[in-house]
């Protein structure tokens, strides 16, 4: 189980974690005491708290984002995001789609402005998933190419940006 805090991104390391027992359904995902060294090294692809137990999921071999690559934050409400958060996992991948502007605010200017419901990015991968603290919002990390990230964060910055899930295959 996690012994301290581990920020998103953060490297496991021995000192981030503790055995501990548990009894548990066979389809909860843990990884053992005895499987701690598989850990050792990876990257933490969630805040991980103290407590919890670690999971697959919750681990990637490299850091993100790589090179030619950036983490862009979406803050997401209602339509923005097609699914309950706690269905939409770090690996996941979507699409970004402009959505036409809110009610009082003005169009962002961007490659797409003649189509209101343009795919910004056909491919990105979510970083990570995360209810923001006022409980009105889900705060989405999603890792796109560097050339896209000015775009999808003055789309982001205005709530003008929307998350389609799309087969893992990509099609």
């Amino acid at each position: 189980m996690v012994a301290r805090t581990i920020p998103v991104g953060h490297r496991i390391t021995e000192a981030d974690l503790r055995g501990t027992r548990i009894s548990a359904d066979t389809a909860v995902e843990t990884v053992s005491a005895a499987q701690a060294d598989q850990v050792i090294g990876k990257v933490a692809t969630t805040t991980l708290l103290p407590g919890m137990l670690v999971t697959p999921q919750a681990l990637a071999p490299t850091v993100t984002p790589a090179a030619g690559e950036a983490i862009v934050g979406l803050d997401l409400t209602g339509a923005q995001l097609p699914l309950p958060a706690d269905q939409l996992s770090p690996g996941a991948l979507v699409q970004l789609v402009r959505t036409p502007p809110r009610e009082g605010s003005e169009p962002v200017a961007g490659p797409d402005e003649q189509d209101s419901a343009a795919i910004v990015v056909d491919h990105a991968e979510v970083f990570s998933v995360e209810p923001a603290a006022s409980g009105d919002s889900v705060h989405v990390s999603v890792v796109v190419d560097l050339a896209q990230a000015p775009v999808v964060l003055r789309l982001a910055a205005v709530a003008q940006v929307a998350v389609a899930v799309v087969p893992a295959g990509g099609g």
